[in-house]
């Protein structure tokens, strides 16, 4: 996928996320800055699998990848991923801690292979944390654009900031978790120093 600046961001959705920026060029380009892709699970455990992709996609560009670490309250993430699941296999009883325990497992593997890619140090990697970003999108998305060693006008900031949520969407509100569940995970986000301060009632 291309685009022109940074086009994906958080946005308002009923439905179906929509990520058009008003009054912005949306796939189209004048000149080319930045190229990238949004697939930040998946990814993940590609580069679990194969250490060597950022290694081939750097050859295959002739540039070294930017790294964009989005980064969001875990419980959350676990808890669209099992709803996501069952949507596809249009299962519409609510998850059980047995449906659980599988994407707890999951996101622990993801985010041991982001670790230890911050741990080589071989890529600039940018922190973007969820709750930041929805909190003053203005701001946290011009650093991220200087990290991208490109420039935003005003104009553009603003038009990405009129889309983003009022407040960060906290899924894991649509079940019940266990106490001891949530002890659990907590226990295990204690490893990642990019993820040890959240909790699930934060």
């Amino acid at each position: 996928m291309l685009w022109l600046k940074i086009q994906k961001i958080t946005v308002k959705s009923s439905k179906t996320d929509s990520y058009e920026v008003p009054n912005s060029w949306q796939g189209k380009y004048s000149s080319l800055q930045v190229i990238g892709d949004k697939n930040g699970g998946a990814n993940s455990s590609l580069l679990s699998e194969n250490p060597d992709l950022l290694v081939e996609l750097e050859n295959v560009i002739q540039l070294k990848p930017k790294l964009i670490h989005v980064i969001r309250n875990p419980f959350d993430i676990i808890t669209t991923v099992t709803f996501r699941k069952f949507e596809k296999r249009k299962i519409t009883d609510p998850p059980s801690d047995e449906d659980l325990l599988p994407m707890i497992e999951k996101f622990l593997l993801r985010a041991d292979s982001v670790m230890k890619i911050k741990s080589q140090g071989n890529f600039e990697i940018f922190d973007l944390y969820h709750e930041d970003f929805i909190k003053n999108p203005k701001f946290n998305l011009e650093k991220l654009i200087a990290f991208l060693g490109v420039d935003a006008d005003n104009d553009y900031l603003e038009a990405c900031s009129s889309i983003v949520y009022s407040s960060p969407h906290k899924s894991r509100l649509r079940i019940e978790w266990p106490e001891e569940l949530i002890k659990y995970v907590e226990s295990k986000l204690l490893k990642y120093p990019f993820l040890k301060h959240y909790k699930y009632s934060n």
